[in-house]
Parts: structure tokens; C-alpha cells; sequence
């Protein structure tokens, strides 16, 4: 199957609400909930501090030109050669 879609993942949430959004990758806009107890969040982009974010402000999120394939090589997933490995 083939998807072209956008996944933002909260890093070290802590309530179990708190899951990965996955968007279409058409623009897309988030705004920071102007209710939240903190004044702002930081963000970050694979990984990277990209700089803070205020109660209501917009993020916008739009598709790069750029882009790439992934593949699997074999038939062991991930979580079959730790078994391996552990064993």
C-alpha cells in the first residue's frame, strides 16, 4: 500500500491520550490551545529544536518537493532479530 501522509508524535507525553496525529499531506494548520496551563511548547522537527510555540499561534505544515522510499529487506521484522538477538 502507498501513503502520503503527515505523522506528529508528542515526545514523552504523559496522559495516554496523548497519541500520534496522522494528517493528510495537503497543508495543514494547527494552533495551540489557548487553555493549556503552560504558556508554551517547544517544537521540534525530526528531532530537531526548531524554536517555541505560544498559546494560539499556528503551525503550518505543508508537503516538501523532496522525498523517499522505504523499503524492507528480508523477511524478519524489527522485533524478530531482537528476539534473536535476546535469545
Amino acid at each position: 500500500p502507498v501513503m502520503e501522509l503527515f505523522s506528529a508524535t508528542s515526545i514523552c507525553p504523559h496522559m495516554l491520550n496523548a497519541r500520534p496525529m496522522i494528517m493528510p499531506t495537503e497543508n495543514v494548520s494547527i494552533r495551540l490551545n489557548d487553555k493549556l496551563e503552560e504558556n508554551s511548547a517547544l517544537l521540534t522537527v525530526d528531532g530537531e529544536v526548531c524554536g517555541t510555540v505560544d498559546k494560539g499561534d499556528v503551525v503550518n505544515i505543508t508537503r516538501s518537493e523532496l522525498f523517499t522510499t522505504l523499503i524492507k529487506m528480508g523477511s524478519m521484522s524489527f522485533y524478530d532479530v531482537l528476539m534473536n538477538k535476546l535469545s
